[in-house]
């Protein structure tokens, strides 16, 4: 911290007092012969300057009093001295005291005459002495005050004497040294300002093209969001309705496995039909067997009863033919039963596969319908979470467009600082400081 009566020194630096230079040995005063006068007065105070200006005024005119009287007492001497002298020696020795005394007056008159006349030689020597000394001062005050009032910074007031103009001199040097310090100051900073005002123009530029960039990118975003969201409703809707038809599939499928079963437990029915078929086949096979070697008995026993048994031997011939016949028709029915039963045990095969089939197509119908309902839930879940990225994308679409409203606000306050900063560069440019 500076004290209190150095605040002037933290603000500019201050300027060194300096004494009347001494004139050149050789070289003329510009002045010429009213040099020592001025030099005189560039040395004093103004008081001092008015204490000498009165003493050279107010000198005569007590000399010209004293004078006076001095004239008047001379004269009263004189008149006595001329009545003394004509009562005591006559007429002659009165007029040579008149004369020496008149002539003793006109004597002093002169040399106070001169006196004076000295006096305010050196009064209006003086006078005219301070009036080049405060002419000169003013007057170098005055062209620097306009030449900074012009902007011109490069001349240094030059301060002669210990007077007043020297000390308002010197008080303007500081002031100037300030005020130039100052101004390079504020031409750098309004430089720099400049400078930095068209770099952050560009940056919030090229952030507002990025900004207006990202709020586009956002807004497709959010559309390619919402139709994500429809296409997974509608694939959740649709994987609830495969659920559905899986699951019936499935009911189907076990309807289906359950017939195959009762068509199997039939197909096994007709196997034991035909195999009792089969049995009894084999009996009227055999029945006609028996019958035909009983017929073929009965003919040769006709054949040996001759004529008698002729009735018989037609009889035995006809069982036999209705035996063969019945031989016959039995193979037959063996031969369909047993093409049935090779139909029925194929289709038994069939029907074996078919609900084996049926089974595994009613497993994977389970889980199809299980992974169908875990899909539906997955796509539940992403339902969800595409919702929230599209409420975040949405909030980021928001935060985006108060971003950019910020930036264009941002982009204007900077084209304002720049305005400023050309507007207070153009003020400075006006001052002229010397070359560095």
């Amino acid at each position: 911290m500076l004290p209190a009566n150095d605040h002037r020194a933290s603000r500019a630096p201050e300027m060194p007092r300096q004494a009347a230079p001494a004139p050149r040995a050789g070289t003329r005063s510009p002045h010429g012969p009213w040099a020592p006068g001025v030099r005189l007065f560039r040395t004093l105070s103004f008081a001092g300057k008015s204490l000498l200006i009165s003493i050279a005024f107010c000198l005569p005119l007590c000399v010209l009093a004293g004078w006076t009287v001095v004239d008047q007492t001379g004269r009263l001497q004189a008149a006595q001295t001329a009545r003394t002298a004509g009562a005591a020696a006559g007429t002659a020795a009165d007029t040579a005291a008149l004369d020496t005394a008149i002539a003793t007056l006109e004597r002093d008159r002169w040399l106070v005459g001169l006196l004076v006349l000295s006096a305010l030689g050196l009064g209006g020597y003086l006078f005219r002495c301070y009036y080049l000394v405060m002419q000169g001062g003013m007057k170098a005050v005055a062209d620097h005050m306009d030449a900074i009032a012009q902007g011109d910074l490069t001349r240094q007031p030059r301060a002669w004497g210990n007077d007043e103009a020297a000390h308002l001199l010197r008080g303007l040097a500081a002031m100037h040294a300030a005020l130039r310090e100052v101004v390079g100051q504020v031409r750098d900073g309004s430089d720099e300002i400049l400078l930095a005002s068209r770099e952050i123009a560009g940056g919030a530029d090229d952030l507002a093209r990025r900004t207006s960039n990202t709020a586009s990118m956002l807004e497709t975003s959010v559309s390619s969001i919402s139709q994500i969201t429809d296409m997974i409703r509608s694939t959740a809707e649709r994987s609830h309705e495969g659920a559905a038809m899986a699951a019936e599939n499935v009911t189907v499928a076990r309807r289906g496995g359950d017939a195959m079963g009762r068509v199997s437990d039939r197909m096994a029915r007709v196997e034991e039909a035909a195999g009792r078929i089969r049995m009894i086949l084999g009996v009227i096979d055999d029945i006609a067997f028996r019958t035909n070697l009983l017929a073929l008995n009965a003919a040769v026993e006709a054949a040996r009863a001759g004529e008698a048994g002729r009735g018989f031997a037609v009889v035995a011939t006809e069982v036999r033919l209705l035996s063969g016949r019945s031989a016959a028709a039995a193979r037959e029915i063996r031969g369909l039963i047993e093409s049935t039963l090779d139909s029925v045990e194929q289709a038994g095969g069939a029907v074996g596969d078919a609900r084996r089939t049926i089974e595994q197509i009613v497993e994977r119908a389970d889980a199809m319908t299980t992974r169908g309902s875990a899909i539906a839930e997955d796509v539940v879940r992403q339902d969800t979470a595409v919702a929230q990225v599209r409420q975040t994308l949405e909030n980021l679409d928001r935060g985006s467009q108060q971003d950019a409203a910020l930036v264009e606000q941002t982009a204007s306050a900077v084209g304002a600082l720049h305005d400023q900063a050309q507007a207070l560069q153009r003020t400075v440019a006006r001052f002229r400081l010397p070359a560095s």
